[in-house]
């Protein structure tokens, strides 16, 4: 099973790169609101996921 990484849009236009199984949420770079949340396998994304990466 590979990992990857996923690249996320936010609402405020922000793209972030971020680790598909990461383990603590993530706050967007530009406006602080939260991308991605952890659920103890693949994270919650709550931004726009525009592409899957290896």
């Amino acid at each position: 099973m590979m990992t990857k990484f996923l690249k996320v849009k936010c609402n405020c236009g922000t793209e972030m790169i971020i680790f598909g199984n990461a383990t603590t949420k993530i706050d967007c770079n530009g406006c602080k609101e939260t991308l991605a949340e952890p659920t103890g396998g693949k994270v919650h994304v709550l931004g726009k996921v525009i592409e899957e990466m290896e």
